[in-house]
C-alpha cells in the first residue's frame, strides 16, 4: 500500500513535464552522438553504443549510456520515452531510500517505523531540487548511479546482519554483491565512487565492527574496507602527488582557480541546504553560472563565515557521534557533505548544479525529520500535520517546475527571468526562439545570444549562432561580432563545442 501510493504520488507530480523536449547536454550526449544510436541488437552495435560516452572520463559511463541506447531502439528520439524511463527510476529510487530509511530507522530500535520511512521517502521523491535528475534527461546519469548506490547501501545491512548472526558464507555473498551494485553505480556515474564511502558511514555509526569482539566479523569488515576504500584512495592521493596537473590543467579553461573554486562552494554548499530545507522556484533552476566567485577569504560574498559554518556543524555532528546520541541525523548530515567530495572540492567542475544533490537531499531530509521525531511526544499529532504540509509544498513546487519545464520556450523565458545574470540560460532562450520559423523571434534569438556573450567572455558559442543564423538569413554580418569572436578564438580556452561550431561553419560555407 505504501510503495503504491508514494509510486502514484511521484507520477502525479512529474507527468506533465514527460512531454518536454530535449535540453542543453541532452544534445551531445543523446541527439547529435550517431554512435548511440542503437539500430540493431548485434554486439558489435552495442557495444558501440555502450562506449559512446561524451562525459570526458575515460569510464565513459556504459551503464546510463547502454540504456540511452536502448531508448534510442525503440523509440528513437522521442523524448518522452526518455523522460519515462528516468520516471520509473526515480520512483524506484524512491522505492529504494523508503526501504533504506526503514533499516535505518530499524537500527535506532525505534517502533513504528513504517510511517516516518514514507514521510522521508515521499519529501526526497517530490523535493523540487530533484527535478533535474528526473527530466533533463543525462542525468539519468546521476539517477541511475543513484539506484545502485541504494541497492548497495540496503545490501549492507542484510550482508552485515548475516555475518552477526553466525551466517558467515550468506553475509560473504552479501559483501560481494554489495561491491557489484557499487562498481554499477561507478559505471553508471564516477561520483558513485562514494558510495564506499556511505557504506563506511553506515559502519560507523550502527553497527562499529572494526572493534567487535569477535575476531571474524572485525577483521571481514577491515579486509572489506580495505579493499574498497584504503587501497583506492592511497593510489588516488599519491598519483595526486606525482601528477598533481591531473587536476591543475583543467582550470585552463574556466573563470576561477582552485582556490576561488574552493572558496566559492563554501557558499555553494549552504545554498543548497537552503535550498532543500527551504526551497523556492525562483531561485531553483537548470542553471546556475550566475553565482558570484570569492577571490578571497575576506571579499564582500565573506565565504570565511560559510567555511567556518561548515567548521561548526561538521563539529557539533561529530560530537553527537563520538557520544553515540542522535545517530540518524548524524548519518544523514554526514551523507549529506560526503555527497560533495567529488563534484564540489577540487575538481574544476561548473561550481553549481542541483543534480549533485540527488542523494545529499536525502540525508539532509533524514537529519531534519530525525530531530522533529525525537520531540516531544505530546506533540506528536501536529509535528506530523507540519510534515504532512511541508511534503505538500515540495510537491507543489515540483509540479509546478515541471509544467513549466514541460514548455520548451516558456520554460526558457522563465530561466532568464528568475536568472537574469546566467549566460546558460540567455543561451537556451535564445536556442528556443532561434528554432522558430519567425523572424521576430529570430531578432529575440540574437538579442539572447548577445547577452549570452556578455555575460561570458569566454566561450564563444553564441557568437557562432549569431554568424550562423544572418547567415542563413542573408543578413550582414556585424563587424564588431566577427572581431570578439575572432578574439576569444585566438586568445580564449578552447572549448570542444568550438570545433563543432566551425565544422558546421565550413560545411555551410562549403
Amino acid at each position: 500500500m505504501s510503495i503504491s501510493l508514494l509510486a502514484s504520488i511521484v507520477f502525479f507530480v512529474y507527468f506533465q513535464g514527460l512531454n518536454s523536449q530535449f535540453q542543453f547536454d541532452d544534445y551531445p550526449n543523446i541527439v547529435n552522438n550517431d554512435r548511440l544510436h542503437l539500430q540493431s541488437l548485434s554486439v558489435e552495435n552495442i557495444t558501440k553504443a555502450t562506449l559512446s560516452g561524451n562525459s570526458g572520463s575515460f569510464l565513459q559511463r556504459p551503464i546510463s549510456m547502454f540504456s540511452f541506447a536502448l531508448n534510442y531502439y525503440f523509440s528513437k528520439l522521442s523524448p518522452f520515452s526518455y523522460k519515462s524511463t528516468n520516471l520509473v527510476i526515480h520512483i524506484l529510487n524512491s522505492i529504494g531510500i523508503y526501504w533504506l530509511s526503514f533499516l535505518l530507522f530499524k537500527k535506532t530500535k525505534l517502533t513504528n517505523i513504517a510511517l516516518p520511512s514514507l514521510f522521508i521517502a515521499l519529501a526526497w521523491a517530490v523535493h523540487p531540487i530533484n527535478l533535474t535528475s528526473v527530466l533533463y534527461i543525462v542525468q539519468r546519469m546521476t539517477s541511475l548511479s543513484a539506484f545502485f548506490a541504494i541497492l548497495s547501501m540496503i545490501l549492507y545491512f542484510y550482508a552485515k546482519d548475516n555475518l552477526h548472526k553466525d551466517k558467515f558464507k550468506t553475509g560473504i555473498v552479501g559483501l560481494i554483491a554489495v561491491l557489484i551494485f557499487a562498481l554499477c553505480s561507478i559505471l553508471s556515474k564516477e561520483n558513485g565512487a562514494l558510495v564506499f564511502v556511505f557504506l563506511l558511514l553506515i559502519e560507523l555509526i550502527f553497527f562499529q565492527d572494526f572493534f567487535s569482539p569477535s575476531l571474524k566479523i572485525r577483521l571481514t569488515s577491515i579486509i572489506f574496507f580495505t579493499i574498497i576504500l584504503a587501497i583506492p584512495l592511497l593510489f588516488i592521493c599519491g598519483y595526486s602527488l606525482l601528477k598533481p596537473e591531473w587536476i591543475t590543467s583543467g582550470y585552463a579553461g574556466t573563470a576561477f582557480s582552485l582556490t576561488e573554486r574552493l572558496m566559492t562552494e563554501c557558499r555553494v554548499v549552504w545554498l543548497y541546504i537552503f535550498w532543500i530545507l527551504l526551497p523556492n522556484n525562483q531561485s531553483l533552476g537548470l542553471f546556475h553560472d550566475d553565482i558570484r566567485i570569492s577571490h578571497t577569504l575576506y571579499d564582500q560574498t565573506f565565504p570565511i563565515l560559510a567555511g567556518l559554518g561548515h567548521f561548526l556543524f561538521i563539529s557539533l555532528f561529530i560530537f553527537l557521534w563520538l557520544k553515540r546520541k542522535q545517530p540518524l541525523f548524524v548519518f544523514g548530515s554526514a551523507l549529506f557533505y560526503c555527497s560533495h567530495l567529488i563534484e564540489s572540492t577540487i575538481l574544476p567542475l561548473e561550481l553549481v548544479h542541483e543534480h549533485r544533490n540527488y542523494l545529499g537531499s536525502f540525508g539532509l531530509l533524514l537529519a531534519a525529520f530525525s530531530l522533529l521525531m525525537n520531540l516531544d511526544k505530546e506533540k506528536h499529532k501536529p509535528i506530523l500535520l507540519s510534515i504532512v504540509i511541508y511534503i505538500i509544498f515540495f510537491a507543489f513546487l515540483t509540479a509546478q517546475r515541471a509544467s513549466n519545464w514541460g514548455n520548451g520556450l516558456e520554460g526558457a523565458l522563465i530561466e532568464v527571468t528568475h536568472h537574469p545574470e546566467s549566460a546558460a540560460a540567455h543561451y537556451e532562450a535564445a536556442r528556443q526562439y532561434s528554432s522558430i520559423d519567425n523572424l521576430v523571434y529570430q531578432e529575440k534569438a540574437i538579442v539572447h545570444f548577445k547577452k549570452a556573450a556578455e555575460l561570458d567572455k569566454l566561450r564563444a558559442d553564441s557568437l557562432f549562432a549569431i554568424v550562423t543564423m544572418e547567415s542563413r538569413n542573408n543578413h550582414s554580418l556585424d563587424p564588431d561580432i566577427l572581431k570578439d569572436l575572432k578574439s576569444r578564438l585566438r586568445y580564449g580556452p578552447a572549448y570542444a563545442s568550438h570545433t563543432t561550431w566551425l565544422s558546421s561553419l565550413i560545411k555551410c560555407y562549403t
